[in-house]
């Protein structure tokens, strides 16, 4: 309703034939004629997108995620790409100074994960902190680097820091 993709009547119908489809909402969206599957799962992973990418903007607050639960058979699956996710997120973030101030004196990693990369889009500033992170050199010393060397702003150096550290590539010791 509030993408006006759907009118009130229509919905309403939905609701009230439900119980025809064992309260399989998608199913009964898409054998009513009001949205054709392919048109319903790409609302569907936009909105699901959009959620999350949110999630990058909270100040507090918790979010649980439980492996190994298996969504009810009339859920949507999803197709979105979790490390995709994880970049827009974290080009998203605002000011990770004072996220990274307590972690500043640790050394930084690659991990066996760093070869796992490849299908992301970590740019150049990724790149040199993969080649850069020797697990000896602090993660201060390393941002500053990477900084003065490809004239990076810091901020970009925290979003990449970030960004390999959510997906395995780097560790902090």
């Amino acid at each position: 309703l509030q993408q006006q993709v759907v009118t009130r009547g229509e919905l309403d119908m939905v609701f009230a034939m439900l119980p025809r489809f064992d309260g399989d909402l998608p199913r009964a969206v898409v054998q009513l004629g009001i949205l054709d599957e392919q048109r319903l799962a790409g609302l569907v992973d936009g909105l699901a997108r959009a959620r999350l990418l949110d999630l990058f903007r909270w100040q507090r607050g918790t979010l649980r995620f439980f492996r190994g639960v298996t969504p009810t058979p009339s859920a949507l699956r999803l197709r979105l790409d979790p490390y995709d996710l994880l970049r827009q997120g974290a080009q998203r973030l605002e000011d990770l100074t004072e996220h990274f101030a307590p972690l500043l004196d640790r050394p930084l990693a690659p991990t066996a994960a760093r070869g796992r990369v490849g299908p992301l889009s970590i740019g150049p500033v990724g790149h040199e902190l993969l080649a850069k992170a020797d697990g000896v050199t602090a993660l201060r010393g390393l941002v500053q680097r990477v900084v003065t060397e490809r004239g990076a702003p810091a901020a970009e150096v925290f979003r990449a820091v970030y960004l390999l550290l959510e997906v395995g590539a780097l560790e902090l010791r």
